[in-house]
């Protein structure tokens, strides 16, 4: 008994039932930082075959995600301190909303005009501004689960690992769903 007291002061064995909430609410924010690059991935091929045909948009828009996700991820390291990491968060939230509106907007857009350039820039665009409110959630969620202790980071990977398990199920089943449905790429892209 006094071993077990000394591995697990009383503190510890206390917090112990609080922190499985902590734990799980870092897991789901870990999944969550996932979600607008997987949105991304799974949008791609809507924006080649309809949106963009022939214009290079799976390339395009991978180039200009990561070029803007690593150069703020950069810069929010070096001088991150200025934005407290409440201001990430709510700055990250916002922005992830206008992101999911506007590529909504350019989707439906895209179906309606033929000014598909403009829509190409405007779309890039906004995957900038995507690149950087992931880079304002990551860096404010892994800052906040570093200084709380290794088990909300691992909690936070869990979440990342779970995120792409998710994405990659819905994929097999949208899949799987099209072939009994007999939906083939030429029947898709006359949609």
């Amino acid at each position: 008994a006094a071993r077990a007291a000394t591995r697990n002061p009383p503190n510890a064995m206390a917090s112990r039932g609080s922190s499985s909430g902590s734990w799980v609410a870092m897991c789901i924010l870990g999944a969550c930082i996932l979600l607008p690059y997987n949105a991304l991935l799974t949008a791609q091929p809507y924006f080649e075959d309809h949106a963009f045909k022939g214009m290079g948009f799976p390339f395009t828009s991978m180039l200009i995600y990561s070029g803007f996700l690593s150069t703020s991820q950069v810069l929010l390291t070096f001088g991150g301190e200025a934005l407290m990491l409440r201001t990430r968060m709510k700055a990250a939230f916002a922005s992830a909303l206008l992101v999911c509106l506007l590529l909504v907007l350019w989707a439906v857009l895209t179906r309606q005009t033929a000014h598909s350039s403009a829509l190409y820039g405007l779309t890039l665009a906004t995957l900038a501004v995507l690149a950087l409110s992931n880079s304002l959630m990551q860096t404010a969620v892994l800052g906040v689960a570093g200084a709380i202790g290794p088990e909300m980071s691992a909690a936070v990977m869990v979440g990342l690992g779970f995120c792409g398990l998710v994405i990659l199920g819905t994929s097999l089943l949208v899949q799987a769903i099209e072939s009994a449905l007999g939906v083939d790429e030429a029947t898709a892209m006359q949609a």
